[in-house]
């Protein structure tokens, strides 16, 4: 649009109506600075067009396309300081939390004119509500920490945004860089504020980072003073500075964050989500011990008790490790034998779709002879469908060449898992190669197996362990009738049912989508036939109470 369009539709109110247009991301960024020209030329308002003057009303969707306009516009706005806080404020009234994104651009805005530091700075000093963010950038662009001091002495908003901006601004020498962490960590013991001693634990640690420390002389003593009297806010604080730059904090730093965030309030979401994001980024890299340390007290029965699921995206991160990390976690904790880490490492390793075995061995884990009995039978008792990585822990156990312990050991590989998944582990035990250690005991024990399964067969069938097909049949189908029975029942009886509205719906073999236009080509996709396959115990079969019983035994198990 030429300036004289954009003009005419502003005049129009239709000015919106026509900034949806453009397709091109380019074209649209031209056009919002298009925008801040003319309104520098006084030719339209953005100031009076941000609360919608006219027919110009936002429609359903338009807070992304308006938060846009300004988010390109405002770099380049020839306005004051009071002016951009009232535009901010109307944007956030007419847009809501999408303004967040304008508000991004407020530092190239500060940076554009070289004295607007200052002049906002100046203003700053009478105004006691000039915005917070916009004062914290023009603290920055200026780059005076003495500035910046001026203001935390003050008891109003400005305080928080002085110190903020502390941790964003280089120090003159080291000498002014110490005096500032000092102020900073007695902020954070002694003021009754949970957010300003937030912002000051988040700006040591960026002053810090800033500084290019080489000592960590200042953790502790921030750690101290956060820890006199905690909060939810010190905590969340310190382990977004753990989670961030780890470099930062000894082992017995991050060990004294880590518990200090376990004895908060874990039913708070805040922390919860702050806590895993932490650890997520911990395990596997620095402080690993440290944090296994504390999510092993999360999980543990006797600890927390939080289930894994609770800890956002933290299991995914702990099933993408190195498989001999992994291995050492599930070793340690179906070691403990604790139910809530046992049934959190059937979770992580125990899945019967995907399974992968672990190559590993015990040797080295200071494990008893009982111990590594105990150890494996959790593993078979906790993940009773996932055979092959049960089969890789007695593996491991036998690797470690205890004499006295592998007589059992084979035992268990037996009767635990060769009798109830045949060639599916067999198949597994043949791959090992004789100069592994554990070739002749796992060969021992497909001896008992091949021995079992040429006992087991008899010349004469019995008929009631083996029912025809049609037998088969039969029961599907009666109990087919006695659940659909049952649901129509539940139905009936139901005081919800009838308010509620059910569709059945009927396709074919063929999905069509109109996602694209009414004037474009609809798209196509053939349904394909899926399945899936979960190898179930024989044992379940034959004799299932006695299944159950074994794995109630193997749960329970405990070195003596």
């Amino acid at each position: 649009m030429t300036d004289d369009e954009v003009v005419e539709h502003y005049l129009a109110g239709t000015l919106l109506r026509e900034l949806r247009r453009p397709a091109i991301t380019a074209m649209q960024e031209e056009l919002h600075v298009q925008l801040a020209a003319l309104h520098n030329a006084k030719r339209i308002d953005l100031l009076a067009w941000s609360v919608g003057p006219g027919s110009d009303k936002a429609e359903r969707g338009d807070a992304f396309t308006i938060q846009q306009v300004y988010r390109n516009a405002i770099p380049h706005l020839e306005i004051a300081s009071s002016e951009m806080m009232e535009l901010i404020r109307r944007i956030e009234r007419r847009i809501g939390d999408t303004a967040v994104f304008a508000r991004g651009k407020l530092p190239l805005w500060i940076k554009s004119a070289q004295s607007r530091p200052q002049e906002i700075v100046d203003v700053a000093r009478s105004d006691t509500d000039l915005d917070r963010e916009i004062l914290l950038h023009a603290l920055v662009a200026l780059g005076d920490e003495g500035v910046a001091h001026s203001f935390v002495v003050l008891g109003d908003a400005r305080r928080q945004a002085a110190i903020a901006a502390l941790g964003a601004i280089k120090p003159r020498n080291a000498k002014s860089g110490d005096a500032t962490l000092r102020t900073l960590i007695a902020i954070v013991g002694e003021d009754p504020d949970g957010d300003v001693r937030f912002t000051a634990i988040s700006a040591a640690i960026e002053l810090s980072v800033l500084r290019k420390m080489r000592t960590l002389k200042w953790t502790p003593a921030l750690i101290d003073a956060a820890t006199a009297r905690p909060c939810e806010e010190i905590r969340t604080a310190l382990l977004n500075g753990l989670w961030r730059h780890p470099e930062l904090f000894r082992s017995a730093d991050a060990k004294a964050v880590l518990s200090l965030a376990c004895d908060g309030d874990l039913t708070s979401d805040r922390l919860v989500d702050m806590l895993a994001a932490t650890l997520s980024g911990l395990v596997g890299g620095t402080h690993h011990d440290e944090a296994i340390d504390c999510l092993s007290t999360l999980l543990a029965s006797s600890g927390k008790a939080l289930p894994l699921d609770g800890l956002r995206a933290l299991d995914h991160h702990l099933t993408t490790l190195a498989r001999p990390m992994l291995f050492a976690i599930s070793v340690r904790w179906f070691a403990t034998g604790d139910h809530a880490l046992c049934e959190a490492t059937s979770k992580l390793i125990g899945a019967a779709h995907d399974q992968k075995a672990f190559d590993e061995s015990l040797e080295g884990f200071g494990l008893t002879d009982d111990q590594t009995i105990v150890l494996c039978h959790k593993a078979v008792g906790y993940m009773p469908l996932a055979p092959i990585v049960a089969t890789s822990f007695i593996v491991a156990a036998l690797r470690a060449g205890e004499k006295n312990a592998e007589p059992k050991l084979v035992e268990l590989l037996f009767e635990a898992l060769l009798i109830n998944f045949r060639e599916t582990v067999a198949d597994h035990l043949k791959k090992i190669r004789k100069a592994d250690a554990a070739y002749r005991p796992a060969r021992a024990a497909l001896r008992l197996y091949r021995r079992y399964e040429r006992d087991s067969k008899i010349g004469t069938p019995i008929k009631e362990l083996q029912p025809s097909d049609y037998q088969r049949s039969v029961v599907r189908q009666n109990r087919y009738v006695a659940n659909r029975e049952i649901r129509n029942q539940a139905e009936r009886q139901s005081v919800f049912f009838g308010a509620i509205h059910r569709s059945n719906l009927l396709y074919g073999r063929k999905v069509i989508s109109y996602a694209r236009g009414a004037g474009e080509p609809p798209t196509s996709m053939e349904l394909r036939e899926m399945s899936s396959y979960i190898e179930m115990p024989r044992l379940q079969a034959i004799d299932p109470v006695g299944l159950d019983w074994l794995l109630y035994i193997f749960r329970s198990s405990k070195p003596k």
